[in-house]
């Protein structure tokens, strides 16, 4: 139970991920016209600071937007292994934060559950299968701060930032790409605090984190080169840890789809639907 625990404790702060050999699939946009343009290597027009800097002042403007994603999560630990698929799609309003979510979540080869997750400043309704419950107000900040970091494309910016120098940027015709490959001795200190913010003592006895290796942390963002709005993420996180003598591996893989911006209706009306 242990290991599964700090399995989803993990998951929660590794912002998550795509394209891992057989947990491999491609979020499809709903609206959006399919393109060929292929990805040149080549001397840049424009510089990793310049896109970055376009990107931040035009995001400013960015009030509503809808997010499709893939999450996938592969746990291994001994001869026991654990698989996750969660496929959501997202309509949000950044200020005041709301949002109407409705996804489906498998476990392993269990039965594929439905779910739907309503959110304004005076409720939180979720809906797994055809039951109703409400988030307790002290889990709420949690949750709203992990939620904040891996659906808004604009919070990404700061982790490129911190690495300004280890960003490498690709175009084509119609798109920027931005990509950074982290080192393990960064990520490892990332995921050291964050574990220590979210794990209890009795929960962290046991947990080797001296022994945790980050084999690989991949973060991708493409965008639109007229709007510099983001048009996708992608995370992808490989991370190994002893708990209780025992080796555990996770891969995690992540990618969101981004349109609709500021055309997302008012979400009052949808929560109240």
């Amino acid at each position: 139970m242990k290991k599964v625990a700090v399995a989803w404790i993990l998951l929660i702060l590794s912002f998550t991920l795509i394209s891992c050999d057989d947990a491999k699939e491609e979020i499809k946009p709903r609206n959006s016209v399919k393109t060929t343009a292929k990805v040149e290597e080549k001397p840049q027009e424009i510089t990793v600071e310049e896109v970055m800097k376009n990107i931040e002042v035009e995001s400013k403007s960015i009030e509503t937007f809808s997010v499709d994603s893939i999450f996938l999560n592969k746990l291994k630990f001994g001869n026991e292994s654990e698989k996750v698929k969660l496929k959501t799609t997202t309509k949000l309003h950044r200020s005041p934060l709301s949002f109407q979510q409705q996804g489906t979540y498998q476990r392993n080869e269990d039965e594929q559950e439905e779910f739907e997750m309503y959110y304004n400043d005076q409720k939180f309704r979720i809906r797994s299968n055809d039951d109703w419950s409400e988030l307790p107000k002290d889990q709420l900040e949690v949750f709203m701060e992990t939620y904040n970091i891996t659906e808004n494309p604009i919070n990404q910016l700061d982790l490129l930032n911190e690495n300004l120098n280890d960003v490498k940027l690709n175009q084509s015709d119609q798109e920027y790409t931005l990509s950074l490959t982290l080192a393990n001795p960064r990520v490892k200190g990332y995921i050291e605090e964050k574990v220590k913010d979210y794990v209890t003592p009795s929960e962290e006895e046991g947990i080797e984190i001296d022994s945790m290796q980050v084999k690989e942390f991949v973060v991708e963002m493409t965008i639109d080169q007229e709007s510099y709005f983001p048009k996708k993420v992608k995370h992808y996180i490989s991370v190994s840890l002893g708990i209780d003598g025992e080796k555990i591996h996770m891969i995690q893989n992540n990618e969101n789809v981004y349109e609709d911006y500021n055309e997302v209706e008012e979400m009052e009306t949808m929560i109240n639907s």
